[in-house]
């Protein structure tokens, strides 16, 4: 483990001459700006600045999601090296995903930091580092939030044919769930199934199955089938955010349909 809490650099912040700044651009999922829900994808855009009087060779980034709790990385990744002239600058950006694998099942939301540094791998972390620690990072876990993953058809859905369906159901909140099912519904096609899920515990998945006719009279085109994850209490999940666990899954329908008129 890790025993740092300030400077990510291993001497401390030498030289001067390397500025560092962090946005976090973008956020698919749950999550916004600083505060992500499992699963969600993060993008984030490191700019890194030369303010002094030389160039700065071989500029080495390392940035990582940490567990202060734990003292270890979450997340671990670095950068290609790069050079920057004199009162140049560079952005860099970065993606990374929060994947519940990577995290105990007792974190709790504010166990993070996510820190960054630059280096000059030239001249050495000994003379020119800077570091960056951004302590407002919260990966967020409700009390109760059941949702769905990696939705999949296993074959081209064809009128007149059957189609099976695949996903995995992720309890990502902090209490364990019982009687968990799922709706799946489409009007068009008269599909309306209920698939019992069962108790989740916390961190807890599931792989799901079903399968449903297309009917023989089916237009070609685009259509969906919307998912909703249900508890005990026959209520569609729900986040602090008011988003609530609704999933729909496109396909389309082929030359083995109808025309569209």
């Amino acid at each position: 483990p890790l025993s740092f809490e300030q400077d990510f650099c291993s001497f401390g912040y030498v030289g001067g001459d390397l500025r560092l700044n962090i946005d976090f651009t973008d956020v698919k999922g749950f999550g916004s700006d600083t505060d992500w829900y499992l699963f969600d994808e993060v993008s984030a855009d490191i700019e890194v600045k030369n303010r002094g009087d030389d160039d700065i060779n071989n500029i080495i980034i390392r940035w990582g999601l940490y567990d202060t709790k734990t003292g270890e990385f979450i997340i671990d990744e670095e950068e290609n090296d790069f050079d920057l002239d004199k009162s140049d600058d560079k952005i860099i950006n970065v993606k990374f995903k929060i994947d519940p694998k990577d995290f105990p099942e007792d974190f709790n939301e504010g166990d993070f930091d996510f820190f960054v540094k630059a280096y000059s791998d030239d001249l050495g972390e000994d003379v020119q580092c800077n570091s960056q620690k951004e302590t407002d990072v919260k990966i967020k876990r409700d009390n109760d939030f059941v949702i769905l993953k990696d939705i999949k058809l296993s074959n081209a859905p064809k009128c007149g044919e059957t189609t099976e369906i695949r996903a995995t159901v992720w309890n990502i909140g902090e209490n364990t769930e019982e009687d968990v099912y799922i709706k799946v519904s489409n009007g068009k096609m008269g599909i309306n199934q209920e698939i019992k899920v069962g108790d989740l515990d916390p961190l807890e998945d599931k792989k799901i199955t079903f399968s449903f006719d297309v009917p023989k009279t089916m237009l070609i085109g685009a259509y969906g089938l919307e998912f909703k994850v249900y508890n005990e209490d026959d209520e569609i999940f729900e986040n602090d955010n008011n988003d609530q666990a609704v999933f729909v899954s496109e396909f389309s329908l082929n030359e083995s349909c109808k025309p569209e008129r």
